[in-house]
Parts: C-alpha cells; structure tokens; sequence
C-alpha cells in the first residue's frame, strides 16, 4: 500500500528518512571514533552545542569550542573568535558581567609564516606552522543581568588564527579598531 501524504508517497517519505538516518549516524560514528571528516564550506566543527542561558543575565553565556584540529574555515575562525574572546558570568564574581561578541563577520587571509615581532604573544604558538591572518566586524556586548547589553560595534578587528604546540587552532583578536563611542541597550542575546 503506497499511501499519498501531501503529495509524496509514504514509500519515498521513508526512503529519504532512512538516507538521512544513516548519514546521521555514520557521522555520529566518525565523530565517537576520533577520525574526522572533511568540513564542508562553512561548516563548523568548534561548534560545541547550543548556547546555555544564564538566567541571572537573561542572556547567554560565553561561547566554549570544541578542539578544531585543521585549519579552520570562516565560520570556525568566528567560533574560535568567541570563545577566546568572551568571558563572564561566573557565580560569585566581584564585578557581575558577561562580555560577549555578536554579529561576528570574519575574513581570513592567506597564510604567513610564524613572526617573533608580531605572533610571540600567541599562547602554545606552533612557530613552525603558518598564521592567517583575521579581520572582523561586529558588536562588543556587556551584559549586567538586565533583559538588555550595553551594545558597542567595532567596525575592524584583527588577529590571527594559529595551530598550538596541541594541534589545536585558536583565533583571537589583537587589535580592535572603531568602536561607537555611545553605547546602545539592545536585547540580551540568546543565540550565537
């Protein structure tokens, strides 16, 4: 019996679901394994799951990564960026703050050789592995525990992105340049 649902036939709404089901779990396989697959464009493997909502700030808290272990493509390098960069939010703190990164736009270079002047304040620097440069765009959040941040957009941010000494790559910026000088309350985020 072929039963027609919206017009699709049951048989073929099954087929598909089964595709999908065994590439779900052939790349949850992979995943448990320790081997990688290659990342697609714009793909993100430093996603680490769902933001978690501090309830206290009404806002989310700063973003964590999972190791990316190759060079990281556009949306790995915004990831990584925020998890470097964003901090705050812990129970007990002198000053309760969060500070986090919104509306990242991230442009990564080519690659450059490792540089004493310029990369030596890079924790775990591989110095035998190439840097990329980064550039940015986005908004500065500071989060108080109201509904709303303190909102500040940099029009240009750079840094690097760099393979640790651990095979693991980091990105961060080192210089962020043309951020408003008032600042705007806007919603507390709740997503990345």
């Amino acid at each position: 019996m072929n039963r027609i649902v919206a017009g699709y036939s049951l048989s073929r709404c099954v087929k598909t679901f089964a595709v999908c089901l065994t590439a779900t779990f052939s790349l949850a396989a992979c995943a448990q394994s320790g081997s990688s697959a290659p990342t697609a464009s714009g793909g993100n493997d430093a996603d680490a799951g769902p933001p978690v909502i501090n309830p206290a700030f009404g806002a989310r808290m700063p973003r964590k990564c999972n190791a990316v272990k190759h060079v990281p493509n556009e949306a790995e390098a915004a990831a990584l960026s925020q998890c470097a960069m964003e901090n705050g939010g812990e129970a007990g703190a002198v000053v309760p703050m969060i500070y986090l990164w919104q509306n990242l736009q991230i442009q990564m270079g080519g690659s450059r050789p490792y540089a004493y002047n310029a990369d030596s304040y890079s924790t775990g620097i591989d110095t035998t592995s190439p840097v990329y440069p980064i550039r940015a765009t986005g908004d500065q959040l500071s989060c108080t525990g109201s509904a709303t941040c303190m909102t500040r957009h940099a029009d240009k941010a750079e840094g690097t992105c760099y393979k640790t000494t651990f095979g693991d790559w980091q990105c961060h910026f080192s210089q962020v340049f043309g951020v408003t000088s008032s600042a705007v309350q806007l919603p507390a985020p709740k997503t990345y």
